[in-house]
């Protein structure tokens, strides 16, 4: 698995982010996809056993912790109708999903609402923050949450009372720490990856010195790893923050 390859310290197994589609009784097709048609008919959530295997077959082989991996409410309703009557179903069925992951055994959760910051302050109260209440506070192991546009809405996420906040490139780190009294995970660009291994480096180290003796930081991006980035740029991130002194 790559978390040998890469000598990381966490693993974190993903699933698309709309496979709650299919106990809600929802069809769900890649061809093009995600494609979801059909309507509403609750299923039971042994549908997505295979995930659940997955987690069982992973543990097995890991020396690391593994998270587990679910979207936000509103995310998921986004790739089926954005229809907001959608948001309870979807968060029903996402906290048996997050149930299912647990007792496969799941170290983490980390929820992932990738599209809330292109609601206004109002819409995102109204859409977002029950539903993500909702999430963290039915999850028994630690929850780690991510969203686009977390450092403008930081107090709100902090109002959530997850374990972690991901947040995405761009501001800085030691800043939001004076408003974030839980973990923080992030914030190196994805684009970062495309440069020159000593810029890896540097930049790096860089963030590594902003968050000098900060005991709940999580190195990480502040997004996804682009499919074409190569492997010897991530092995050289994480080799720039194990040889960190």
């Amino acid at each position: 698995m790559p978390i040998a390859s890469l000598g990381v310290d966490a693993a974190i197994l993903f699933s698309d982010i709309a496979v709650v589609a299919l106990p809600l009784g929802l069809s769900l097709d890649f061809s093009e996809g995600p494609v979801i048609r059909g309507t509403l008919q609750r299923r039971s959530i042994e549908v997505l056993e295979p995930i659940a295997k997955a987690i069982r077959l992973a543990k097995k082989q890991l020396k690391v912790p593994l998270i587990g991996f679910c979207g936000g409410p509103f995310t998921v309703a986004s790739y089926i109708t954005g229809d907001p009557a959608l948001l309870d179903p979807i968060a029903e069925v996402t906290v048996e999903y997050i149930h299912m992951q647990e007792e496969a055994g799941v170290d983490a959760i980390q929820i992932f609402d990738s599209w809330a910051d292109r609601l206004s302050p109002s819409e995102f109260q109204q859409f977002c923050v029950p539903y993500l209440k909702r999430l963290i506070e039915a999850t028994r192991v630690p929850v780690i949450l991510f969203m686009r546009g977390a450092s403008s809405r930081i107090e709100e996420l902090v109002k959530l009372k997850p374990d972690a906040i991901s947040v995405e490139e761009g501001k800085p780190l030691a800043e939001l720490r004076k408003k974030v009294p839980m973990a923080l995970q992030g914030n190196l660009d994805p684009a970062l990856l495309y440069e020159p291994l000593s810029v890896i480096r540097r930049k790096t180290e860089e963030l590594l010195e902003s968050m000098r003796g900060d005991q709940g930081f999580i190195v990480n991006l502040g997004g996804g790893v682009k499919p074409d980035v190569s492997v010897d740029a991530v092995r050289c991130l994480v080799e720039a923050v194990k040889n960190h002194s």
